[in-house]
């Protein structure tokens, strides 16, 4: 059987974003044209280079694929490949490093906080200096740019709600609606991210088989957080209103 020639981490030269780009675009657009397992493993692959480069340089942009990598992964034609090849080595995020260490050092993190033993995973010093640069990456993840278009294309709309609503209620302080939506916004970014890496972390040691579940299961869970917050959101905004009731 013939080894696979092109391996995007296999070399780590300098980055050249315009060549990256280029090459992750061709990926994508064979990723259109047909399913395979090994442009997806390709893809998996440049997306966590590409987090991994930019998160060393404190670069917004690794947000950007780390989302990327994310809906990749949820994708219904990727569990159809990864459920239909019982060889497949699409997660081999050890041989790798798909997540990359920072990834991997942000789950241990966030399980550190339910246990305090656990936090002698992080024994070194360069792993504390990571615990502190993810708990900061954690905080900008919570205001991300798409949180804010959400945000305020919720503002906008605002006054657009169905007639009964326009006629019975006023909102004078759209700073407070704001915050109020930033907040259900802010935790339901946090508890998918949350997700997200644990089933990454658990995918790493899983046999193929499972690893299909465990997509399932982590699109299933995501499923449920986002309508969770969208109806603790819609009823935060109601109180609010409710609030600000105007007088007959």
């Amino acid at each position: 059987m013939s080894k696979r020639i092109f391996s995007p981490l296999k070399k780590k030269g300098p980055w050249n974003a315009e060549s990256f780009s280029i090459k992750l675009l061709e990926k994508e657009i064979e990723l259109e044209k047909t399913f395979r397992v090994d442009i997806i493993q390709d893809l998996i692959t440049m997306y966590s280079h590409a987090i991994e480069h930019y998160n060393e340089q404190n670069d917004p942009k690794y947000y950007d694929y780390q989302d990327r990598l994310h809906n990749l992964l949820l994708k219904p034609e990727v569990s159809t490949v990864l459920n239909s090849s019982k060889k497949t080595n699409l997660y081999n995020f050890s041989k790798h490093r798909s997540i990359t260490n920072s990834q991997l050092a942000k789950s241990q993190i966030i399980e550190s906080f339910r246990s305090p033993i656990k936090c002698k995973i992080l024994e070194s010093a360069e792993k504390a200096m990571k615990k502190e640069e993810i708990l900061q990456n954690v905080s900008r993840q919570e205001h991300s740019l798409e949180d804010r278009v959400n945000i305020r294309r919720s503002r906008k709309n605002l006054s657009f709600c169905d007639e009964s609503m326009k006629n019975s209620y006023y909102i004078d302080d759209k700073d407070q609606v704001v915050e109020v939506m930033e907040s259900y916004y802010s935790k339901k970014a946090k508890e998918i991210e949350e997700t997200t890496l644990k089933y990454l972390l658990q995918m790493e040691s899983a046999t193929p088989k499972h690893k299909a579940r465990f997509v399932e299961d982590m699109k299933k869970d995501i499923i449920k957080i986002s309508h969770k917050y969208d109806q603790l959101r819609v009823q935060g905004l109601q109180k609010f209103k409710d609030s600000y009731r105007k007088p007959n």
